[in-house]
């Protein structure tokens, strides 16, 4: 009898250690899952900064191109503006020279 009961207590204490033994696996499963879980908002946290670093700078990037667009825009239309200006002056010089020139009776 004495061996029955030492079979009997060691799978008594067989099948608390595999109870244990679950129940470590499910704790150490859940703080995996945790640890996962928290690891992968901070990486997504981390990458929303990143967009939004980028997206700033782009931003700035295309404000700075357009205004030097805009300024080489109107650097541009004022050289053609005096262009104009001064062949306008140049057909005005030409035209008072020809009448003045011209072979009408004085």
């Amino acid at each position: 009898m004495d061996t029955m009961n030492k079979i009997i207590e060691a799978e008594r204490r067989a099948a608390e250690q595999v109870a244990e033994a679950r129940a470590f696996k499910t704790t150490l499963l859940n703080q995996t899952q945790k640890k996962a879980t928290e690891k992968a908002a901070s990486l997504l946290s981390d990458a929303d900064n990143i967009r939004k670093k980028c997206e700033v700078k782009t931003t700035l990037a295309l404000e700075k191109i357009e205004q030097e667009a805009a300024e080489a825009i109107s650097r541009s239309e004022s050289e053609i503006n005096a262009k104009v200006q001064m062949k306008k002056a140049k057909a005005i010089v030409k035209l008072i020279d020809e009448v003045m020139n011209s072979d009408r009776p004085r």
